[in-house]
């Protein structure tokens, strides 16, 4: 499998370098506290992609740590400190079953989300806005994150690269484990 995810990422012109060694992984996952799923951390292990809009893994930099640290982090940021009524405009962005009802009042709608979003897993960036969760499953969904917009952009691994980078045509994903937080955004 992941020789055909390589293959492909070389026909689509990806830069490639040699996969991440077991000490690199420990180090990884040390600065930004979280394990890599199995098929993410198996992925990295046999090749590492390193062009634009892909995460030098690599690469630590102070620089490049607090790049992928924002990634991880920004919409966490976001729902922090930009106007709620911009991000939840009205009741149609707003998960009512998860959340109850929308509040008139900005600080306990703020209040409310930055509670729902305790329970969210850690993200990890793959590839421009397209993050895996540490979820304790060996080969998560691969969620496409830009602020509080979520969709589904692949049941796993391989099914995103095919996706992303292949000839699939994007359509539904299907279902897909739920996400703690990411999927009420949904």
């Amino acid at each position: 499998m992941y020789k055909q995810i390589k293959d492909l990422l070389e026909k689509s012109g990806i830069e490639l370098s040699d996969g991440l060694k077991e000490g690199e992984i420990d180090k990884i996952e040390q600065i930004y506290e979280f394990k890599f799923p199995k098929s993410l951390r198996d992925f990295l292990s046999y090749t590492l992609p390193i062009s634009v809009e892909f995460y030098n893994w690599r690469d630590f930099s102070d620089e490049n740590i607090k790049e992928i640290k924002q990634a991880m982090n920004y919409v966490f940021e976001y729902l922090k400190n930009d106007p709620i009524d911009e991000i939840f405009p009205n009741e149609s962005y707003w998960n009512t079953q998860k959340w109850g009802p929308m509040p008139e009042d900005k600080s306990r709608k703020r209040a409310i989300i930055l509670e729902a979003a305790k329970i969210a897993p850690k993200i990890i960036p793959v590839y421009s806005h397209r993050y895996m969760p540490c979820l304790k499953l060996p080969d998560p969904p691969v969620l496409s994150i830009h602020y509080t917009d979520v969709i589904y952009y692949g049941k796993n691994l391989y099914d995103y690269f095919l996706r992303e980078f292949g000839k699939n045509p994007l359509e539904p994903v299907g279902k897909c484990p739920y996400v703690p937080f990411w999927s009420d955004l949904y």
